[in-house]
């Protein structure tokens, strides 16, 4: 008994060799963190937590968009420059640590 041909330009029904499995790709881990935006003005602050899941590239980009907006707008104000910001910032290199630490541990860096 012959088999049937398969029509012109179409792959066979299966490719691979029987009991060989696909080539495996792990998908990158996701991870989520919370970076705060502190803004300083004159006799207030406004603290704004901004959570964000992601790769480790991603969340690090948070990071420094973060961070920035600490660096550029969180002065503005007597308590955002002694104490708020300070908070914010630190905060905000603990929680980059902590990914960081999680990303080694899953050998993405």
């Amino acid at each position: 008994m012959s088999h049937p041909q398969q029509p012109y330009g179409y792959p066979p029904a299966n490719p691979r060799p029987c009991g060989t499995a696909a080539p495996y790709s792990p998908a990158p881990a996701v991870y989520t963190a919370v970076f705060r935006k502190q803004t300083g003005m004159l006799i207030v602050a406004q603290t704004t937590p901004v959570q964000t899941t992601g790769t480790y590239p991603e969340i690090r980009s948070a990071f420094w968009k973060a961070q920035t907006h600490c660096l550029v707008f969180g002065w503005w104000g007597v308590l955002s420059l002694l104490i708020y910001n300070w908070i914010s910032l630190i905060q905000n290199m603990s929680e980059l640590s902590r990914i960081k630490h999680a990303a080694r541990a899953n050998g993405e860096i």
